[in-house]
């Protein structure tokens, strides 16, 4: 029944009569009960099933604690989230811009040398593909293309900027 069980000797001398009947005498201190037989008290515990009343679920402090727990947990992995999020979107804008200036670089180069004449701030459009692909992103671009050389071998610079 699962009952423990504390002993010790009481009184003065304890002479210990073996011949004397079983004392009967009981107290009650809660619910243990201290039987006391040949000068021996005994105390009996109820276990601890018995003792307790049978709870189900959870304080209210152990929810607080393991929602704290959790949202400790889970807040800088959502944090990490948002923030690949927007640094995949921002390599996303970048690429297309690159793109974009590598394909204007290479229109520029198809054309003849003289018909490639020196210019500051020619703007372009850009591809309504990339337009539709990033609406809240307003882009333009512009090239500038200088003589750095006339002599032999003749020599230009084109800058090309996606803004």
């Amino acid at each position: 029944m699962g009952l423990d069980v504390l002993a010790g000797r009481i009184g003065a001398g304890g002479t210990g009569d073996s011949s004397a009947a079983v004392d009967r005498r009981s107290a009650f201190a809660g619910r243990d009960r201290i039987l006391y037989r040949d000068g021996i008290a005994m105390l009996l515990i109820h276990s601890m099933r018995l003792r307790r009343r049978v709870r189900r679920g959870f304080t209210l402090a152990e929810v607080a604690v393991s929602m704290l727990m959790v949202v400790v947990g889970i807040l800088p992995v959502i944090t990490l989230m948002l923030l690949a999020r927007h640094v995949d979107n921002q390599a996303r804008i970048q690429a297309a811009a690159y793109n974009i200036a590598r394909q204007e670089i290479d229109t520029l180069k198809a054309q003849s040398w003289s018909n490639r004449v020196a210019v500051s701030q020619s703007s372009f459009a850009i591809p309504t593909s990339i337009t539709n692909e990033f609406p809240n992103q307003s882009m333009q671009g512009d090239y500038n293309i200088t003589t750095v050389s006339n002599t032999f071998p003749a020599t230009q610079q084109i800058s090309v900027r996606v803004r």
